[in-house]
């Protein structure tokens, strides 16, 4: 299944305007040959996050289903520390 996910979240009340992200888990995920092709996958990311945050705390997750049951989950983490300025 695809793992791409965007690299960056718009960060508000930061130093910096955007945040890194990555994923937590790379452990690839075992079906049976007969499923694979009805995996889905969806993203669970805000739109932006509010500063401080804190590298390694969770930003949202990749989630994988096949007919609705869920078979796997990533979180995807903030790459770096964050500041809080008042602007």
């Amino acid at each position: 299944p695809d793992d791409s996910f965007p690299e960056y979240l718009k960060l508000v009340g930061g130093t910096a305007d955007t945040v890194g992200l990555y994923a937590g888990s790379t452990s690839p995920l075992v079906v049976e040959s007969s499923r694979a092709d009805r995996i889905n996958r969806k993203t669970y990311l805000p739109a932006f996050a509010y500063a401080p945050i804190k590298r390694g705390d969770t930003a949202g997750r990749i989630k994988y289903t096949i007919d609705g049951e869920t078979i796997g989950e990533i979180p995807l983490l903030f790459a770096s520390d964050e500041e809080y300025i008042d602007r």
